[in-house]
């Protein structure tokens, strides 16, 4: 039996039970990201929801879910915040920021959540929309897209077409067989939502090195990469780090690479945490026996 954990699903308003994100999932997206391959990186998102739960599937979840569960999975198996290396735009003299993870999971899981809405088109055909469900939309995002990934299912003729499985391309194509001025109150939903929905403030930052800089505000979208994006910073290291961290777990500690994969980013961190503690330690007390004790006698020789 492995251990598993309570994540809040916000769409049906429900704790599931997830696995851990361990050292052999971290390593591909780190991989992935270093590489730039976002659509990769969302698939591997889609794979570890699936892999590390026995309830749902990311087929049925929307967008708000799917940045829930996986900031969860990051919180709990990596760490609660992010430390950001920033420059001063003016001065270029560097400093740092973090991100309250838990906060901003805790600002979208209750963020309003639309409720699902008919859309009646031209010749009785019903559109049942509700919200996005793509993390990515691709480089090429554009409008029909978006509009297109709110679409859940096509009502015709009494008889329901369900759409979530189908990619936003097959969705477009959909739209483009749909009779009538049909784009245009789909917008309108979208528009609307949009409007119910603050944008959501993850950090505020302002440089300390400069007395006459603006505050920067960077936000979470629901119609665009922003979450995608976030949840990319979230998990993005460099890859030595974590071939470094699994040669001092190696070499200095004596754990095997398969027990190394095989328990979370977090535990990692501890165990090396720990090790760097105990040098210092040892080394503090070398220290304490090199340094001359006070008032220890001093000697003169023979006099004269």
């Amino acid at each position: 039996m492995k251990f598993t954990y309570p994540v809040y699903v916000p769409s049906i308003d429900k704790h599931i039970n997830f696995r851990e994100i361990l050292n052999k999932h971290h390593i591909v997206l780190v991989k992935f990201l270093a590489n730039e391959d976002d659509t990769n990186t969302q698939n591997y998102f889609h794979k570890l929801i699936d892999h590390l739960n026995d309830d749902i599937t990311w087929k049925t979840l929307n967008k708000v879910d799917k940045f829930c569960i996986i900031l969860s999975l990051r919180i709990t198996c990596i760490g609660p915040d992010i430390t950001l290396d920033l420059t001063c735009s003016k001065t270029g003299q560097q400093y740092t920021g973090k991100i309250d993870l838990y906060a901003i999971l805790n600002m979208v899981s209750q963020m309003y959540m639309t409720k699902n809405r008919i859309c009646i088109m031209a010749n009785g055909v019903k559109a049942h929309l509700g919200m996005p469900t793509s993390l990515y939309y691709g480089e090429s995002k554009d409008v029909l897209g978006v509009v297109a990934d709110i679409i859940q299912c096509i009502e015709i003729k009494g008889v329901k077409h369900n759409t979530s499985a189908l990619s936003i391309q097959e969705k477009n194509e959909l739209i483009d067989k749909l009779p009538g001025n049909n784009f245009s109150k789909l917008l309108n939903y979208v528009t609307s939502t949009q409007k119910r929905l603050n944008d959501m403030l993850v950090f505020k930052d302002k440089s300390p090195h400069d007395e006459e800089a603006e505050f920067t505000e960077y936000k979470l979208g629901l119609y665009d990469n922003s979450m995608f994006d976030f949840l990319k910073l979230c998990y993005r290291t460099h890859i030595a780090n974590y071939y470094n961290n699994m040669y001092t777990l190696c070499d200095t500690m004596g754990f095997t690479a398969d027990y190394i994969e095989n328990i979370t980013p977090a535990e990692s961190n501890i165990y090396i945490s720990q090790k760097k503690q105990e040098i210092e330690q040892q080394k503090q007390q070398a220290d304490r026996q090199q340094a001359p004790t006070i008032g220890s006698p001093i000697g003169h020789g023979n006099l004269p």
